[in-house]
């Protein structure tokens, strides 16, 4: 068992995003399914390539690697997981360990714990780091979100589809050289939705919006239950309030100590009933929050850890300041860690 002073957490962490932006116009075809357009982000990424769940985890990796300063053959256990994709199993980790070249006794192992997963990701490393200290110093974590290869992904005629994109995300999870330390995890498993939120071989849900569209429909699609939306409301509403705040408590801090909160990108709708709440709950600040909706819409798994990229790297944090690193997931299972910036944190934000 490693020293419980050890600090351990992200040495480094990477994004890959397609070269292809769509706008919100390209989506006009939707107009007749919802009230106004506006609820859908101004842009996203797209990869249509059939391999686009197992080439952005490899670009992702590759960046996060040479950013941790080691080689493929330093990591010593994957954590993979893809949403989307040519298949909906094998996960793509033995690909990825082949890809980088990692040594054969290396495990590349997958979860599907959906946009909760890179959370989930780095809370295991983290357990397979205290475990093992000496056989397990570098975990690679990493997540691709491929929605629209034509395989599994979004239903093309559905409203959703318009909310998403394509990416990836990867860290090194270390006890060296860290530059987020994670001080706490909690989660809250919401299994009353289990069966609202899920991906099945299905027709698509409005097929004569897609006539004339050209755009491409997967074989295995994602379904949203009628109630979901009333669930979100009414229970999901709070789950800022339980998570970050539960984050903070089991780390000696309260909600007021976190700086910044990283979210994923469910929905824009989503994203500001969790800010106005916590705002008129808990007098947090929305400048406190950090999203890209916007840009990317909802990348599952891989979005809140873009967004983390994209604050560390291009925005800047100073040492000592405390993230919420929060992202619900599908099937009701919420997960968030609390992250620490060290002091090599911050001269990131020099760099930048």
């Amino acid at each position: 068992m490693t020293d419980p002073t050890t600090a351990i957490g992200i040495r480094s962490i990477a994004a890959y995003l397609p070269s292809t932006v769509v706008e919100r116009d390209h989506y006009r075809y939707l107009e007749s399914l919802v009230p106004t357009l506006d609820f859908f982000p101004l842009e996203r990424r797209v990869n249509t390539d059939l391999d686009a769940a197992e080439a952005q985890a490899v670009a992702a990796a590759k960046i996060a690697i040479e950013r941790a300063g080691i080689t493929s053959e330093d990591i010593d256990y994957i954590i993979s997981q893809n949403i989307g994709g040519q298949f909906i199993v094998p996960g793509i980790g033995a690909y990825v360990k082949r890809a980088l070249g990692c040594r054969m006794e290396t495990p590349a192992i997958n979860i599907q714990q959906v946009c909760a997963g890179f959370v989930d990701s780095c809370r295991m490393a983290w357990d397979a780091i205290v475990r093992d200290p000496d056989g397990v110093r570098n975990v690679l974590v990493v997540n691709s979100t491929a929605w629209h290869t034509g395989e599994w992904g979004v239903d093309a005629s559905d409203p959703s589809s318009a909310a998403v994109g394509d990416g990836a995300a990867a860290a090194v999870i270390s006890s060296e050289d860290v530059k987020l330390q994670f001080l706490s995890y909690v989660n809250r498993t919401h299994d009353e939705i289990y069966e609202d939120l899920v991906v099945q071989v299905a027709a698509p849900a409005n097929p004569d919006v897609l006539r004339g569209s050209n755009m491409l429909q997967n074989k295995a699609i994602m379904r949203v239950s009628d109630r979901f939306p009333q669930w979100m409301m009414e229970t999901g509403i709070n789950l800022p309030n339980w998570l970050i705040g539960g984050a903070a408590d089991k780390a000696g801090k309260t909600i007021a100590d976190v700086d910044y909160i990283v979210c994923h990108q469910a929905q824009g709708p989503t994203i500001q009933m969790w800010i106005s709440h916590l705002e008129q709950t808990e007098g947090v600040s929305p400048e406190r929050w950090y999203h890209n909706w916007d840009s990317y819409g909802n990348m599952g798994g891989a979005d809140a850890a873009v967004n983390l990229e994209h604050l560390l790297h291009g925005v800047g944090v100073e040492a000592e300041a405390l993230i919420a690193f929060f992202s619900p997931g599908g099937a009701g299972h919420s997960p968030t860690m609390l992250l620490r910036a060290t002091h090599e944190a911050a001269a990131l934000r020099e760099a930048a």
